[in-house]
């Protein structure tokens, strides 16, 4: 069979820029290490069968085998060779097993969003976890070296799933079943809260059980180089309640905000490495809510990505106080940490996120009030400008409203950035995709949201954390 070149039809045009010329600057290669919107507009951050010719970027044509003309205009033609990318999935964790009806709570299955296939949210892995009552123990996930981990009480494994399936197909019947591999048992009475990369090496954060939900507890930190782990820091967090409810790097620091609300940091560098203590949360809140240490506020307010890194600083929130309250924290030069923003009264923000260069997104609503409105809050970074009703959701979809109960019903259990969109997850198994964020435009956040539905196949229930891979 021969190859013959693909031709172009007769009304087709070569993309021809000239660089260097014109005042347009020369593109200097891909730039795939740099967000879209960071580059410059004379830049590619991607070129596929392009070459260089002088100042210009041409196409490369591409290639197909076909059958030999006795066969006429109606042969067959397929492509003679294909290349198929990895995925790019925001991997989360939920309760309960995956792909059912049947929403329980004795295990924790790993799930993942794409747009790219369908449908959107699948689970690939289920882990059933020991438990205290009806409520799983803690359960984390991170990603570190390409490949999402999992700690799942005081186990540690690394998931291998991230292969791209056929569209339409089912994630966690195409798996087959776990693809994990066990990375290490560490004792009995010690979780793995949290799981962070940094410095080229992967932290983990192992909550030290004193007593089945005691507030009191610790942490110990270690540090996982691919083959083995060894201890970070085992002395400096003594105090009742030192235990991570976020951990976020900015910069070349490492952050931990404790449930007591006390803010940890660490600089790189070789483990083992003395943390040091940067202050306490002005008004000595709590930070968050442990689904483990009663039902005040229902369970599912454990973790859920409330921390984010933006212009060098730690951004989080409290989570639990009405109003809540946003803060931000820094290390170097000097240790700081302020209150940066309250909400209206009544208001509860349990999540943010930091968008590169644009600022932070973090929704809310007024839990004082019946059927409250889902808000959209942003802080523009530009202007130093806060917006807290920049968008509302509820107005948009009048179906999603929050209850004023605090024990039941829709919530946003985590954000993420994600292929240059804001992405929510709720408990209700539903999801919010922002439209495309435009710089130097903040009026993008007031367009069309997309809303998907997931009901029946995943709950978002529980979440820890979402880390996009």
């Amino acid at each position: 069979m021969a190859r013959q070149a693909l031709k172009t039809s007769t009304d087709a045009k070569d993309i021809n820029r000239r660089y260097g010329s014109e005042d347009i600057p020369d593109p200097g290669g891909m730039n795939k290490g740099s967000y879209p919107h960071e580059i410059g507009p004379h830049q590619f951050w991607w070129l596929i069968n392009c070459r260089r010719d002088g100042n210009s970027v041409i196409p490369r044509g591409g290639q197909f085998p076909s059958l030999n003309t006795p066969y006429g205009a109606q042969s067959a033609m397929h492509p003679w060779q294909t290349h198929e990318g990895a995925p790019y999935r925001l991997w989360m964790l939920t309760s309960g097993c995956p792909n059912s009806t049947v929403f329980g709570e004795a295990g924790v299955t790993i799930a993942f969003f794409d747009d790219q296939t369908s449908p959107m949210m699948q689970g690939i892995a289920y882990y059933h976890t020991s438990t205290d009552g009806a409520i799983p123990r803690d359960v984390s996930i991170g990603v570190f070296g390409g490949l999402i981990h999992v700690g799942a009480d005081n186990v540690f494994r690394r998931q291998q799933f991230n292969f791209a399936t056929p569209y339409g197909a089912d994630s966690f019947l195409s798996s087959g079943g776990n693809w994990d591999e066990l990375l290490k048992r560490f004792a009995a009475t010690e979780t793995i809260r949290r799981q962070y990369a940094f410095d080229g090496l992967y932290f983990l954060f192992l909550r030290q059980e004193t007593g089945t939900n005691d507030p009191a507890d610790t942490v110990d930190v270690y540090v996982w180089d691919s083959v083995a782990s060894r201890p970070d820091d085992l002395t400096t967090f003594a105090t009742a309640g030192d235990f991570p409810m976020i951990v976020a790097s900015a910069d070349d620091v490492l952050y931990m905000v404790c449930y007591n609300g006390r803010v940890y940091w660490r600089p790189r560098g070789i483990p083992p490495v003395a943390w040091t203590f940067l202050g306490d949360t002005p008004g000595g809140v709590n930070i968050l809510y442990d689904y483990r240490l009663g039902a005040t506020l229902g369970p599912g307010y454990d973790g859920q990505n409330a921390g984010a890194a933006h212009q060098g600083k730690l951004w989080y929130t409290d989570g639990i106080e009405a109003p809540s309250k946003i803060y931000n924290a820094v290390a170097l030069p000097a240790a700081t940490i302020g209150l940066v923003r309250t909400l209206p009264a009544g208001g509860i923000c349990r999540t943010l996120v930091a968008v590169p260069r644009i600022g932070i997104i973090y929704p809310w609503h007024d839990q004082t009030t019946p059927n409250a409105n889902l808000l959209v809050g942003f802080y523009d970074y530009a202007s130093n400008a806060w917006n807290d009703t920049a968008k509302n959701l509820t107005a948009q979809s009048p179906t999603f409203t929050i209850p004023y109960t605090t024990t039941a019903g829709d919530r946003i259990m985590a954000t993420a950035y994600y292929r240059n969109r804001v992405v929510f997850i709720t408990t209700g198994a539903h999801c919010y995709v922002s439209p495309p964020i435009k710089i130097g435009d903040p009026t993008w956040i007031a367009d069309t949201w997309k809303r998907i539905d997931f009901s029946g196949t995943i709950l978002a229930k529980r979440m820890r954390n979402m880390v996009a891979v």
